[in-house]
């Protein structure tokens, strides 16, 4: 079951729990930083709006991941963990 439980992987449970379409050509996400605390970079291509999303893992290395905050209106310059 692991390996196909998308809240074990940080960008696949943001789009999950963040209810995005799995639709590259409407919103794409990837994993811009690593660590205890990743953060995902969320695209809406279309109109090319940019949010990124604090994802983490409350119970441990071997836990799920969900969002710590709300998905951020503006993308910093710097990714924190870069």
């Amino acid at each position: 079951m692991e390996g196909n439980d998308p809240l074990l992987d940080p960008v696949r449970s943001a789009q999950y729990l963040l209810n995005l379409l799995d639709n590259e050509n409407k919103v794409q996400l990837e994993k811009v930083s690593e660590g205890d605390k990743v953060f995902v970079k969320i695209t809406f291509p279309e109109d090319g709006t940019v949010r990124q999303v604090k994802m983490l893992q409350p119970w441990g290395e071997n836990g799920i991941w969900v969002p710590q905050d709300d998905v951020s209106a503006e993308v910093p310059e710097v990714i924190p963990g870069e």
